[in-house]
């Protein structure tokens, strides 16, 4: 299983969806504020075959968005290390997409209000999420991936070294 993680722009659900080409699930985590629990909704996804799945978002997103956008995180630090934990037992791998301001902010031109949030939050987001990563590092893999510094083509490529799968870049 992989999970796909960053901020909003990164470059998340359009690797998502190259690899629903090539045969992965795709699961995608929204912002829920239902009142089932958060960490049960987490761990309800490793109850199917996790072979072969994508995850656009996980339950690091909230680790870094409730902070900083609702001023709490709904997960508790006992339910991240079990997540962590319950998701190290099916082999999953996080790919952490990173990008420049100016390049989230062009990607993002569509929605003005994300794009708003996205400007005045930028420092503080990636500051959470490269916390999220160091401590999720201590149980997965974790592997950054500037999708500044490459084109769709060049990060699918480095994807592929995560994933069984040969991609054709010809196409």
């Amino acid at each position: 299983m992989i999970i796909l993680e960053g901020i909003d722009g990164s470059g998340k659900t359009t690797l998502a969806l190259e690899l629903k080409k090539h045969g992965f699930k795709m699961h995608h985590f929204g912002y829920d504020d239902s009142s089932k629990s958060i960490e049960q909704k987490y761990l309800d996804v490793l109850k199917q075959n996790t072979d072969r799945m994508v995850m656009d978002r996980c339950f690091i997103s909230e680790l870094v968005y409730g902070p900083v956008l609702r001023g709490n995180c709904r997960l508790d630090k006992t339910q991240t290390i079990n997540l962590l934990e319950q998701y190290k037992k099916v082999g999953t791998s996080i790919i952490y997409l990173k990008a420049d301001k100016d390049d989230i902010l062009s990607r993002r031109t569509e929605d003005k209000k994300d794009s708003e949030m996205l400007s005045k939050f930028y420092e503080e987001l990636n500051d959470k999420y490269d916390t999220a990563m160091w401590i999720a590092s201590k149980f997965l893999d974790v592997e950054e991936i500037n999708t500044s510094n490459l084109s769709k083509k060049e990060t699918i490529k480095r994807l592929e070294r995560y994933v069984d799968v040969g991609f054709d870049f010809c196409r």
